[in-house]
């Protein structure tokens, strides 16, 4: 079954305004936070393979929650998890995600971490396959949103090269190869890139999920990154700190 949990890690935002001059303003009025949203499937959503009684990692241990300990006060993490979830078929999808896209301001980040799921739930993956339902998810985000406002997380390998199972080895191969695509395209389209799949995180004995340990790592390389992608808001925020 498919557990869908919208998860704000900080939720302070009103019910949505009505466009034209009174959102304007009370836009202008309100203390700007710059939200980053992260659409993504069980590992955003926080799912423990171990957990047989709530299938998620407590709040606190969240790598979304985590992260938004580490980014400046004026950043709002958002996570749109949910198990199960693949590349979004837009026949379906689209209404979902621009009640989403809705909610954020210009500069204001979407970060979809997807893919996974494309290449598991299948007996025979095909990293081709997921990457051209990515192309068409691209296409979609980037005629709704700047391309600099868009970022494309690759998610962290199915198995491991170790494991001699010849399957899981095709699994491992095949979400490889699927990230290297997605750099590809992300560099086709002008939006923005990390490979989760290079940082060595741990896995849960599944192979497929963030471990508790795991969480903690992804939250600091996504800090890291942010750190380093986005240098003028963060040496901003820095900067306002120390004039307090």
């Amino acid at each position: 079954f498919i557990l869908y949990n919208r998860d704000r890690v900080r939720d302070n935002t009103s019910q949505r305004e009505k466009p034209g001059k009174r959102r304007i303003l009370v836009y202008l009025l309100r203390k700007y936070k710059m939200k980053i949203l992260f659409y993504g499937d069980s590992n955003t959503y926080g799912y423990d393979p171990a957990d047989l009684y709530d299938l998620r990692y407590p709040t606190q241990r969240r790598w979304t929650t985590l992260l938004q300990q580490q980014v400046p006060e004026d950043w709002e993490i958002i996570a749109e998890g949910m198990n199960g979830r693949q590349l979004s078929n837009l026949k379906y999808d689209a209404e979902r995600i621009n009640r989403m896209l809705d909610t954020l301001q210009p500069d204001d980040l979407f970060a979809v971490m997807l893919g996974t799921n494309d290449i598991l739930l299948t007996m025979t993956p095909d990293a081709d396959y997921a990457v051209a339902k990515m192309r068409i998810f691209l296409e979609y985000l980037t005629k709704q949103k700047a391309e600099s406002d868009i970022l494309v997380v690759a998610p962290p390998h199915i198995g491991s090269r170790s494991i001699r199972d010849p399957l899981y080895h095709r699994y491992y191969a095949e979400s490889s190869r699927m990230n290297a695509g997605f750099r590809e395209l992300t560099e086709l389209y002008h939006v923005n890139f990390v490979d989760a799949g290079t940082w060595n995180l741990d896995m849960s004995a599944d192979l497929v999920h963030l471990s508790e340990k795991g969480h903690r790592q992804f939250a600091d390389r996504m800090k890291d990154y942010f750190e380093e992608a986005f240098p003028v808001k963060w040496n901003s925020w820095r900067k306002n700190r120390k004039g307090k």
